[in-house]
């Protein structure tokens, strides 16, 4: 786990000579429904062999955005990714939709992996999902052998309190250019997503706002987190101020903040540097 208090580390020229190699054939991947005993319908797709490798879905709850990275880990991991709970193809009884925490979801997660007999991995995730995994170290360090999380929300812009007061078609609309116009550096790379995945995100982007804005990022974060290796990045193409807290609580617990060459979704914008990046964290910490 990296030590250094130095605050950033450019990782650019690091993870480009660790690129994956050219996939030559892809694994088929298993989509299927999965029931657990917290009443709970999961939408999970699991690809490749090796290590176990989960992705937690980002703020708009989807696992969708992370095909393209799986199938560029998948020669190297067992990939598993998932629908968050209430979010796309997941379903959740509304009770657990209510008062939100990071345990209650890293709790929700774990009952996940019981369900799939995975009973350690590495988690990957940037935005919202960091923060679960965050509470997977915290609560459940035996289920987690590494934390590897891009732009962790550690507090609530004054934007979004003011977008909550909003009707949901206000908050859609608000949503549908905030995503593509100020979370990545490619327009194009959300669009291409597909029809089918912007129709999901009508619903999702109400439930993300409901339901995890203003609950989630007021947990308090301390040495806790360090009972499992961290691997910590921000974007160098983001505003310095959307991030800067996450370089704060880094530093104050030792450890280093890389930096990658994107905004807040480098699944969908740089997933081959990403992929060279992740496997990097895993390589460091075997």
């Amino acid at each position: 786990m990296p030590s250094s208090l130095s605050p950033t580390v450019d990782v650019y020229s690091k993870v480009m000579l660790e690129l994956p190699p050219k996939i030559k054939s892809l694994p088929t991947p298993t989509v299927r429904k999965v029931n657990t005993n917290d009443g709970m319908s999961w939408h999970v797709k699991q690809t490749g062999m090796g290590r176990d490798l989960i992705l937690i879905p980002a703020c708009e709850g989807d696992s969708s955005t992370y095909d393209h990275l799986g199938d560029l880990l998948s020669s190297s991991f067992r990939i598993t990714t998932f629908d968050m709970p209430g979010f796309s193809r997941t379903i959740a009884p509304p009770f657990s939709m209510e008062d939100l925490t990071v345990q209650i979801l890293a709790t929700q997660v774990v009952t996940l992996m019981d369900e799939l007999a995975i009973p350690t991995a590495t988690f990957f995730s940037v935005s919202t999902g960091s923060l679960v995994a965050m509470g997977l170290v915290t609560y459940y360090p035996d289920r987690v052998e590494r934390i590897i999380i891009h732009e962790a929300p550690l507090h609530v812009p004054q934007g979004f309190r003011l977008l909550k007061l909003k009707d949901d078609a206000h908050v859609m609309h608000q949503c549908r250019e905030m995503f593509p116009a100020l979370l990545m550096e490619s327009r194009t790379a959300w669009e291409a997503m597909g029809a089918e995945y912007h129709a999901r995100m009508e619903k999702n982007y109400v439930t993300w706002l409901r339901k995890y804005i203003g609950q989630l990022e007021c947990h308090h974060w301390d040495e806790g987190l360090l009972q499992r290796p961290v691997y910590w990045s921000v974007g160098s193409l983001n505003v310095m101020g959307g991030f800067y807290d996450n370089i704060i609580l880094a530093t104050k617990l030792g450890l280093e903040v890389e930096i990658l060459p994107c905004k807040h979704y480098p699944q969908l914008t740089i997933p081959e540097i990403l992929a060279a990046h992740i496997r990097c964290c895993v390589k460091d910490g075997a």
